[in-house]
């Protein structure tokens, strides 16, 4: 009898090994993932792209903390805002509340972004659709994770999806998010999703102004530099709050009125500043036009636009409250060429820059960078505008940057 309820035992620790191992091997454990050249296997792209008007960073301060891989305190996916949302008034107070479900109206399609099969429907902490998990065929060791997708009828775990299969919807007045994993529990990492995708799912990007996959992505190296502080999982600070802080990408060079009103609102209260129009305040020519975000005509932001630097321009950053140098720190310089529209093309050839502050404070940025519209972010400091004028013509510039309260 003890022999028989020994190997009935016995019996049962191999049938539950066996379960979690092909579990296990089958969700990518010991799957070989190159992480430096991954394979682009999205051939389809999740979102119905037209609608949507800003994308957040890889390693971005939006959201909330989502890490893996021996990093931590980032947000490691990619958060899609759909045009209708920017445009909606900001809530506040009593009056926040969730989004609605969509609509025959409202709503914008989900689809399989590959060839796979549906691994797993997971409810949200916030109760705004569900996470559906797919993994790609072939690809044992990846799995692709949509978030706040109102599945359609008939879509359940263990359904077989072809790529550009429609799998589910989002509203115009909510979002979602993708992000993908890489390997299997502990030794798990993610990826940016435009680092899995094909170049020719990546063309509609650049069709919408997105010149590189570079430009959706913060480096590590540039993140550790410029780390964010966290609570938990939660972010210590509203890091997405100002649109000047190259959180995300905006489609197409379209200025959603969140960043209008963000400019309107820090202009009126820098006392005796009269010009509520922040993109020309730093300018010297005090007529250049406002770029406005419903024309759908490209709007330059300075009339100097054949001029073209030749030059490299030297910039000295001074701490506005000590006036002392701001030395050895790094810099971030975002570029664009001023041009904001809302219809496609819409070639603003936007790029970051990065280096350091010398020992005087002193930093150069190549003639290639200077172009109608920068901003330098340091660290610890308030962003700021580089004057274009001023650096195209006397190839020097001298910023006070106010340290963050």
């Amino acid at each position: 009898m003890k022999h028989k309820l020994l190997f009935i035992i016995l019996g049962i620790v191999v049938i539950v090994l066996g379960i979690v191992g092909s579990f296990a091997w089958k969700m990518g454990l010991g799957a070989k993932v190159d992480l430096e050249h991954p394979t682009q296997f999205i051939t389809a792209d999740f979102i119905d792209l037209k609608q949507i008007g800003s994308i957040s960073k890889y390693r971005s301060g939006e959201g909330h903390d989502f890490s893996a891989g021996g990093e931590t305190c980032r947000s490691m996916k990619h958060y899609f805002t759909p045009i209708a949302r920017s445009t909606q008034p900001p809530q506040q107070g009593s009056q926040k509340e969730l989004p609605p479900a969509p609509t025959d109206a409202t709503e914008i399609a989900i689809y399989s972004p590959v060839d796979g099969q549906i691994t797993q429907i997971a409810a949200e902490h916030t109760p705004i659709g569900e996470q559906i998990y797919i993994q790609p065929t072939g690809q044992r060791g990846y799995n692709i994770r949509l978030f706040h997708i109102y599945k359609d009828a008939g879509v359940k775990v263990g359904m077989a999806v072809k790529a550009g299969q429609r799998i589910g919807r989002i509203s115009n007045l909510s979002g979602t998010d993708v992000a993908i994993e890489a390997g299997f529990g502990p030794s798990s990492h993610y990826l940016s999703y435009f680092d899995v995708m094909s170049d020719s799912v990546f063309a509609a990007y650049q069709a919408r102004g997105v010149a590189s996959r570079s430009d959706l992505i913060f480096t590590k190296e540039f993140r550790d530099a410029h780390p964010f502080k966290c609570n938990g999982e939660e972010f210590a600070d509203n890091y997405a709050s100002d649109p000047n802080s190259g959180q995300d990408v905006v489609l197409n060079g379209w200025t959603p009125p969140t960043q209008q009103r963000y400019n309107n609102q820090k202009n009126t209260n820098q006392p005796g500043n009269q010009n509520t129009n922040s993109n020309t305040q730093s300018n010297t020519n005090s007529n250049a036009p406002t770029p406005s975000p419903i024309s759908p005509h490209p709007t330059q932001i300075n009339s100097n636009t054949n001029a073209t630097a030749t030059q490299d321009v030297t910039v000295t950053v001074l701490n506005d409250t000590t006036s002392g140098i701001i030395a050895n720190k790094s810099v971030s310089v975002f570029v664009d060429n001023g041009i904001r529209c809302v219809k496609a093309p819409c070639p603003t050839n936007s790029r970051p820059w990065t280096g350091t502050t010398d020992e005087k404070g002193l930093f150069v940025l190549p003639a290639t960078y200077v172009d109608q519209s920068m901003s330098i972010i340091i660290d610890g400091y308030d962003g700021a505008p580089i004057p274009y004028e001023q650096a195209l013509n006397n190839h020097s510039v001298t910023l006070r940057l106010k340290p963050k309260s």
